[in-house]
């Protein structure tokens, strides 16, 4: 009991930090970025060319991390955008994630991700080098599928970082993201304390996110 009262604490805890760190990633539409976006605009547009659509498509900073990506020395920053009036063809959040170079805006690596709901969050690895962890969920009748990955950036491409520490859980459970943490639900609808399993922490050194505890121990 003492053990399942802890997990529910720290769940709260991380859940006060999504929301404060949601607060200070909100990107501010800054003009600087216009450039950056109309190139990536081109690059989506290109994806859903000859489908016809009810509204014009729009790009919208959603949030901005500022790390080294590509590289441990690396001054960049990760930007990562929503499209607005996309057609549903993949799912209602469609999201683009850039990196780019913090001084000159230039383009260092570009990936994108269409789901239901998409959620993006940064961790560190020991040496100050960024990853990127990306959570996409899709759901339809009740039922739920998610992508969690974490990736580097090498050679300007996005490459995933396995997790092997998940496959303990199964593909039924369900990861909220958290600050250098996952929580492990049984349910994918909303994080309620009773449905927690475990707590994930980010090891820094071994870049994986590791199991402390889980119910029933």
């Amino acid at each position: 009991m003492k053990k399942k009262y802890y997990i529910a604490i720290i769940a709260l805890l991380v859940i006060l930090i999504i929301m404060n760190a949601g607060m200070l990633n909100k990107g501010n539409g800054s003009p600087n970025f216009d450039e950056n976006i109309v190139q990536l605009m081109t690059q989506y547009n290109e994806e859903y060319e000859g489908i016809e659509l009810t509204a014009p498509m729009e790009i919208v900073v959603h949030e901005i991390y500022y790390g080294s990506f590509s590289a441990k020395d690396a001054d960049e920053m990760l930007v990562v955008c929503k499209v607005l009036n996309a057609p549903h063809v993949a799912g209602l959040d469609k999201t683009l994630c850039a990196v780019l170079e913090a001084e000159t805006l230039e383009l260092v690596a570009y990936e994108q991700f269409e789901a239901d709901k998409v959620v993006t969050a940064c961790v560190k690895n020991s040496e100050g080098q960024s990853r990127i962890l990306v959570s996409a969920v899709a759901g339809s009748q009740g039922f739920y599928s998610q992508m969690l990955s974490l990736f580097s950036v090498e050679d300007k491409q996005w490459v995933s970082i396995p997790q092997e520490n998940l496959d303990y859980f199964g593909e039924e459970a369900y990861y909220f993201v958290g600050e250098n943490c996952l929580i492990v639900s049984s349910s994918a609808s909303e994080l309620k304390t009773e449905e927690i399993v475990a707590v994930l922490h980010w090891d820094a050194y071994a870049e994986q996110f590791v199991a402390e505890n889980t119910s029933g121990n």
